[in-house]
């Protein structure tokens, strides 16, 4: 509530939404290809760049 009354993100509807859409983003990166990690060092920094984006989309604009 902090974040949202300083302005910093926006509220949403249901918080179940994001935290299972977020759970399930990163479950899946079981499911990547090792050939498609040639950008990203490990699944770990895969997962940190899912959240980093996933958190920067709530900014507000």
């Amino acid at each position: 509530m902090v974040a949202h009354t300083a302005g910093q993100i926006r509220m949403i509807s249901d918080p179940r939404i994001l935290v299972g859409s977020m759970l399930a983003i990163i479950q899946s990166v079981h499911s990547v290809p090792l050939e498609a990690h040639h950008t990203c060092a490990s699944k770990e920094s895969m997962v940190d760049e899912m959240v980093d984006v996933l958190l920067d989309g709530l900014k507000k604009r």
